[in-house]
């Protein structure tokens, strides 16, 4: 029997700082996790919460950065789980943060899924990012808004 396809909205935060040499994506990667691929910091959407509210809000649960303002909406495109027949509609958001540091690990809080493990925060190379995230995360790495930001 098929399990019938479920649609999940997810936000997704592409926090970018050209403070470097070159510009780089905040990623991060589970301590202890088998998975060898960086994220970024994403997830669901609660009951009546605004995407741009949403993305802030797992940006701190996950992160522990705190955003002060909305950041660049740069669109929602769709990835299908085959693991747990979902599909997952995107909305991304770009946020420019030259003050963090290189690196720091954080606890996750919120009482989701991935309440108390811990995430390890790294740079990575926008370069780079498109191909080397988990799960197609990376499709919006070449976005043009994400060029003009750069610019900026």
């Amino acid at each position: 029997m098929n399990t019938p396809l479920k649609i999940k909205d997810k936000v997704l935060a592409y926090i970018i700082r050209t403070n470097s040499k070159t510009p780089e994506l905040l990623v991060f990667e589970e301590k202890g996790s088998l998975h060898l691929s960086p994220q970024v910091p994403a997830g669901g959407i609660e009951t009546q919460e605004p995407h741009a509210q949403a993305v802030i809000r797992e940006v701190f649960e996950e992160s522990g950065v705190k955003l002060v303002k909305s950041g660049t909406y740069l669109g929602q495109y769709e990835h299908q789980r085959q693991d747990v027949n979902h599909l997952h509609k995107r909305h991304v958001y770009c946020f420019v943060k030259n003050d963090l540091p290189d690196h720091w690990s954080h606890i996750v809080t919120g009482g989701g899924d991935d309440d108390g493990l811990i995430f390890d925060y790294y740079w990575l190379p926008m370069s780079q990012a498109k191909n080397t995230l988990s799960a197609n995360m990376g499709h919006y790495c070449d976005h043009p808004k994400i060029k003009a930001l750069l610019e900026t």
